[in-house]
């Protein structure tokens, strides 16, 4: 895209292409610029320290999403209490048949479990869809647990989905991500071996 002659994609050179847009000049070459920039020492420099700011906003957004990231894990997932839920959840999947994964045939301390994880989950996975959370790092240190539990898990969430569509949909959409990720990881490290 170009403004006033210069690529937008040039970051410089848009920001400044833009001061000089808004100074009232419509066309421009070399030795005009090169007379603004003497006029209005300032332009440059705001221009600069516009780019500066935007990248330092960037990363400062992304810090953030690290360190909520790494707080989830550290209040929530690392706890005693949801280590226990998780095991739970996944030994009440294993050792039930599907059929008796069902609202009504768990009595309500295995319901709790099953709840508590998911729900947790849906929230983790919510937090990553809003950027609230880096996938990246909860990737790394949940991916086998969310994927085992929610494989374990399915014919609970499917019936659970048949009353109410929206039900650990974001959990749904979390573990097909990471399981096509992990799928890439695979095949990566299997063709450089």
């Amino acid at each position: 895209m170009m403004f006033n002659g210069c690529s937008v994609r040039a970051p410089l050179w848009g920001a400044f292409s833009l001061v000089l847009a808004v100074a009232g000049c419509h066309h421009f070459d070399r030795a005009t610029v090169w007379q603004f920039a003497k006029n209005n020492p300032t332009a440059p420099i705001m221009s600069l320290a516009t780019l500066i700011a935007y990248n330092g906003l960037r990363t400062q957004r992304k810090i953030a999403r690290v360190k909520n990231a790494l707080d989830f894990q550290n209040n929530y997932l690392s706890s005693e209490i949801s280590k226990k839920y998780i095991a739970n959840a996944v030994q009440i999947a294993n050792n039930k048949p599907a059929e008796e994964l069902s609202v009504a045939t768990l009595n309500d301390q295995d319901l709790l479990c099953i709840r508590e994880v998911l729900n947790s989950f849906e929230r983790m996975a919510i937090g990553i869809e809003i950027k609230v959370y880096d996938s990246k790092v909860l990737f790394r240190s949940y991916a086998s647990t969310v994927l085992t539990v929610w494989k374990a898990l399915r014919p609970y969430i499917r019936e659970r989905q048949q009353s109410a569509s929206y039900v650990y949909c974001h959990v749904d959409k979390l573990a097909a991500d990471w399981m096509a990720k992990r799928g890439k990881k695979i095949s990566r490290r299997d063709k450089a071996v």
